[in-house]
């Protein structure tokens, strides 16, 4: 619970008794490698913070073809915003790609919470800009960064990623092949 409420204190501090009233309606839960949190078809309900692990966001195309949107490393916000905001089906899996450890609630019951508190609404405001930017930022890396420069920030800001999950994932969230990947590797490998 640490790594949240610092997580809180650096996108909005709030006094003690919001924190209070939010971790009220907070629950704590434990996924295994390879397990889903939620399915492409299911509305969401809840938002969750990743304590600990990693995780992937990613859509399925007509072909059959997996792509991941967003890798999640721990201390990110997961989910499948837009249907959890349209209250509507979504397009996403979401899958722990190492064992995971979430902090989670209802989205109705924390949006309940901001209309009560106006501390807790501007933290809910600030954590949508924060995760506007980022996706925003990621769709910029894609039209003017090479995949090297995408890898490159990838392992930027999940140090130790190839350790950590299948090479098969990076270079599916690169958007590149397994072999390209593993020539990138290589190259960066012989030029140190």
């Amino acid at each position: 619970m640490d790594k949240f409420i610092n997580y809180i204190k650096n996108v909005h501090p709030l006094p003690k008794k919001s924190i209070d009233n939010f971790v009220k309606i907070l629950t704590k839960k434990k996924y295994l490698s390879k397990e889903q949190i939620s399915k492409i078809g299911d509305i969401p309900t809840k938002i969750s913070f990743l304590e600990s692990g990693i995780a992937r966001l990613f859509m399925i195309s007509p072909k059959g073809n997996e792509y991941n949107k967003v890798i999640f490393k721990s201390g990110d916000f997961i989910g499948s915003l837009s249907a959890l905001i349209k209250n509507e089906p979504s397009i996403y899996t979401i899958e722990c790609l190492t064992d995971c450890s979430t902090i989670e609630c209802e989205y109705s019951d924390f949006i309940t919470l901001t209309e009560s508190d106006n501390n807790l609404g501007i933290l809910h405001r600030k954590n949508l800009e924060k995760l506007y930017i980022t996706n925003h930022n990621r769709n910029i890396e894609f039209l003017t960064l090479n995949a090297t420069e995408r890898y490159l920030n990838l392992r930027k800001r999940i140090p130790n990623i190839d350790n950590l999950i299948p090479q098969k994932q990076i270079s599916n969230h690169l958007a590149i092949t397994p072999i390209q990947l593993s020539r990138i590797r290589r190259k960066l490998t012989e030029t140190k």
